[in-house]
């Protein structure tokens, strides 16, 4: 009797393992559980060449209106205002991991599926790569200088003018000692600046309300701790039984308060050094507030939301004695820029060093 079976490398079982890599790297990540399309979240995604030929998308933000208008019957011809709109664009292209077996004898040793765990490989490949982006971005790590690692837009940009704030008031990163922890202070600050930014950094919207996200290295995190006990357990509690514990938005967070919700990552980078900016300041960690859109993404035609995601080939060498796997994307992701000001982003860096 004739049987079906799907061999190793058989397109059945490329598709397979390309849907598995994409349920399994999506929530290892952070910054992807912030994906939308509908200008709602941290990362917005720009979805016109998921279905269209191209290598750049441009974008554009509608400025706020600055006439102040006619009274009584003076006449209005003439004293009409045109529409101002401040451009970006997003350039995608393709990035690929790879990964490949011993060989047969290899696997002979061991007691697991080696292949099965160049799948594992992959997808922790991959979440690490797009949180290791999005951090990269949004601090405004200029120290890092592949753009492998960066949304494959060249370098990240600095910070722009009223988007970096260090405690004290302190103008570097380099320049952060022991009298320069983060603190409440730092972060109403940036509250603050938020709000009255121009144009305004427009906070995420739930189901809940609308909040800011706060996202802090565990360095930041620790020392915090010890000076804001209190503060921890009341931002714990502000988390249980209402919206925001519910929304899956907020999975993972440390708390809520003063309008945001805090999370910890690692992979907020280093301080960058002011003399150099490709120098990474260690003992310093760079906290960012994030509002709507801060980082954008595009994918390339059938990739990204309802598409395939991944492309995941798989390859015979050495006369079928190895086996290898590639796992490939094409999109670009970079921070939002309108008018040379950062959109949805302000830096907050501060002495964080690691325990001793």
């Amino acid at each position: 009797m004739a049987e079906y079976s799907v061999d190793l490398g058989d397109d059945a079982d490329v598709k397979r393992w390309s849907q598995d890599v994409l349920r399994e790297t999506i929530p290892k990540t952070l910054s992807q559980t912030w994906r939308s399309s509908t200008g709602s979240s941290p990362l917005h995604v720009q979805s016109e060449l998921n279905k269209a030929e191209g290598s750049s998308i441009k974008f554009f933000l509608r400025a706020k209106g600055a006439q102040a208008g006619v009274k009584g019957d003076e006449e209005l011809e003439g004293k009409e205002e045109g529409a101002t709109f401040h451009m970006d664009t997003l350039n995608i292209d393709q990035l690929r991991l790879g990964y490949r077996t011993k060989g047969r004898m290899t696997q002979q040793r061991v007691p697991w599926k080696i292949v099965s765990e160049l799948k594992d490989l992959g997808s922790e490949g991959w979440s690490e790569r797009l949180d290791t982006m999005f951090f990269n971005l949004a601090c405004g790590n200029t120290a890092q200088t592949d753009d492998r690692y960066s949304g494959l837009h060249g370098i990240p940009t600095a910070p722009t003018s009223g988007r970096i704030f260090r405690p004290g008031g302190v103008s570097a990163d380099e320049s952060l000692g022991t009298s320069h922890f983060f603190d409440l202070d730092l972060l109403d600050t940036a509250v603050n600046q938020a709000k009255i930014a121009s144009p305004q950094i427009r906070p995420v919207k739930t189901d809940g309300g609308e909040f800011y996200i706060a996202v802090l290295h565990p360095n930041t995190v620790r020392f915090l701790r010890k000076s804001e006990t209190l503060w921890f357990g009341h931002m714990r509690a502000a988390m249980q039984g209402g919206a925001v514990a519910n929304n899956p938005l907020f999975s993972g967070a440390l708390g809520a308060s003063n309008g945001c919700v805090f999370y910890e990552s690692n992979y907020i980078t280093d301080g960058v050094d002011s003399s150099t900016s490709t120098l990474a300041v260690t003992n310093a960690k760079r906290n960012v507030l994030l509002g709507a859109q801060a980082i954008c993404m595009g994918y390339g035609k059938g990739y990204g939301p309802g598409g395939s995601q991944f492309d995941m080939v798989m390859e015979d060498f050495d006369y079928k004695n190895q086996v290898g796997v590639g796992i490939g994307m094409i999109f670009g992701m970079k921070k939002t820029v309108f008018n040379s000001q950062d959109y949805g982003i302000i830096v907050m860096p501060s002495y964080a060093p690691d325990p001793s």
